[in-house]
């Protein structure tokens, strides 16, 4: 997870003389003062965050002064470090607009004027990301479903699982017991497909007002970070990208979905584009 950045790019493990902890990429307003500006946030540890700006882009980075990255075997430091890298980048979006956010832990080796070359280097591909961001935020939804209703369902409806139940009735214990495993195999496969169609539904309703939707691991949700445990019953998250002015069509389609038997939505945002963001690879 730790990383250092030499101002050409390569990456490497050891601890550097000097350095900027990165947290995001932020756009700019053409003619803003370039430079070094105080920023009114504190980082991890409670660093003085800045900004640097490029010197030929309307772009900047929010950094402190770091010489190496951060490393600890202690989980609860590293949460602490990770919500605090988080809070950075929130803050920035409240100040800037949407943010590039940038992965935790990285260091890019040199001093100002290194990030800002580094920025002027890069500048290319940093408009065309928020090219591509601007105006749109992230949101989560976590999809749960208790399959309890369904299952009662098909043990009713379902031709496959009444035939093996008829022949339950009339089979001696050996073949009554893999009768038993076949009906239990049957009524798993329902409940996956029907697993499966409710995430293509939810994905397939949310691409109408979103730019974007992907499917994400159920356990990296936000609250997973914060130590709160998720629905036992959540089958699947997506994040969207998304103007803000989406929030209510999207709310409502939500609304739509949570009425279907069985099924809960947990809907969390806007953030920063943490999951959109693209890496930027240094043309140096």
């Amino acid at each position: 997870m730790s990383e250092t950045a030499d101002s050409d790019g390569s990456t490497v493990g050891e601890t550097v003389d000097t350095g900027r902890y990165l947290y995001c990429l932020v756009d700019l307003d053409e003619g803003q003062d370039t430079g070094t500006v105080p920023v009114d946030i504190d980082g991890i540890e409670g660093e003085s965050v800045f900004l640097i700006t490029a010197r030929q882009a309307a772009v900047g980075a929010l950094v402190h002064e770091r010489e190496g990255p951060f490393d600890s075997t202690d989980l609860t430091k590293l949460r602490d470090w990770l919500l605090a890298h988080q809070q950075v980048v929130d803050a920035a979006g409240d100040r800037f607009g949407t943010p590039l956010p940038v992965q935790f832990d990285t260091v890019l080796d040199g001093d100002d004027e290194a990030v800002a070359a580094w920025l002027d280097r890069n500048s290319g591909q940093v408009t065309d990301a928020f090219g591509e961001l601007d105006g749109c935020w992230e949101y989560r939804v976590t999809l749960s479903w208790d399959p309890t209703g369904f299952e009662a369902e098909q043990r009713t409806t379902d031709a496959e699982l009444s035939s093996i139940d008829q022949r339950l009735d009339r089979s001696g214990t050996g073949t009554q017991f893999l009768l038993e495993k076949k009906y239990d195999q049957r009524l798993r496969e329902l409940v996956r497909q029907r697993e499966t169609a409710l995430k293509e539904m939810l994905v397939d309703r949310l691409s109408a007002d979103a730019r974007e939707v992907t499917e994400r691991p159920v356990q990296s949700d936000a609250a997973a970070s914060l130590g709160l445990e998720l629905d036992s019953d959540a089958i699947g998250q997506v994040a969207l990208l998304a103007p803000s002015t989406a929030e209510s069509a999207l709310g409502s389609t939500l609304d739509d979905i949570a009425d279907t038997p069985g099924v809960d939505v947990r809907f969390t945002g806007p953030w920063p584009p943490y999951t959109f963001a693209p890496e930027i690879t240094d043309d140096g």
